[in-house]
């Protein structure tokens, strides 16, 4: 439904897709779903079944799930596709190349804009390039700290003697066991 009416969309689309198809052996489909079923499991079986019918040779696909009922968005990548659609590029996909356009409403732009991302990685990894162009190895600053506080007691921790009950107590002991020392 998101994309009625959008025929020369869809015909560019499949256009695209076969361009992919000839250039790369990948299979990119997108699918539009009102479904109520989780979004997760609803792309682990639709995707299963692409596999299965795939037009790619060597396992090569993609599959982006937009949901209007839910309102979310779902990109599967195939295992042969991993080492060229990390998990940090779908996230930068998902970031940059759809939730703008969703949140102005425009899903066709939307897949066009994903489906250029998608096409630009694969001509990056065609001619072996990465994100990043090698470099020394050297610190920019990043990174995370916090304090440690090596053999201090954690000031925030509850204080008083540890709460003991038997073993073979039952939950109404445990909880009369522990309200008794809250008590004192």
């Amino acid at each position: 439904a998101l994309l009625v009416g959008k025929e020369k969309l869809i015909n560019d689309y499949l256009a695209y897709n076969q361009r992919m198809l000839e250039d790369f052996d990948i299979d990119f489909r997108v699918l539009t779903t009102n479904s109520d079923e989780d979004l997760n499991a609803f792309a682990n079986t639709v995707f299963n079944r692409l596999q299965e019918d795939s037009y790619s040779l060597s396992g090569k696909a993609i599959l982006l799930i937009i949901n209007s009922k839910q309102d979310k968005v779902r990109i599967e990548i195939s295992m042969a596709l991993e080492p060229v659609y990390t998990d940090i590029f779908v996230a930068y996909l998902e970031h940059n190349g759809l939730l703008p356009y969703f949140r102005a409403g425009k899903v066709a732009d939307a897949v066009f804009v994903a489906a250029e991302l998608v096409r630009d990685r694969a001509y990056e990894a065609d001619r072996g390039e990465e994100f990043m162009p090698p470099m020394e190895s050297r610190s920019m600053g990043g990174g995370a700290k916090t304090s440690a506080r090596i053999g201090q007691n954690d000031p925030d921790a509850k204080q008083g003697e540890m709460v003991q009950a038997p073993v073979d107590a039952d939950p109404e002991m445990v909880m009369a066991i522990y309200l008794r020392e809250l008590e004192k």
